[in-house]
């Protein structure tokens, strides 16, 4: 795990590694919570502030402790929320063809 946090990768890499070490404590916190305190810890000590502040944010939302704030009680809600479907649609839907079919072969 220690090469997910190194000074090589990119800043969005590390911020939806601590996404998912969220998810993970939230849905099975039984099995992956020592996995979420070790990816918290790594992005800790990160050079990014980005990637700072958002372990500490997430640290506290997802493992708080005897001082658990509101909104850690509706961590589920708020990273699990449920997302419509992308829809794959053309941009170039209901736009006609002006090519004929002489055009084409040649």
């Amino acid at each position: 795990m220690l090469f997910l946090f190194n000074i090589f990768q990119e800043d969005i890499v590390k911020l939806q590694t601590l996404n998912l070490a969220a998810k993970l404590c939230i849905t099975n916190p039984k099995q992956t919570q020592l996995l979420c305190q070790y990816v918290f810890n790594l992005a800790k000590y990160d050079q990014s502030y980005d990637i700072r502040d958002r372990a500490r944010y997430l640290r506290a939302l997802i493992l708080p402790g005897e001082n658990a704030g509101a909104l850690a009680k509706h961590a589920k809600k708020i990273f699990l929320a449920e997302k419509p479907a992308p829809v794959n649609e053309s941009k170039y839907k209901g736009r006609l063809l002006s090519v004929s079919a002489d055009e084409l072969r040649s």
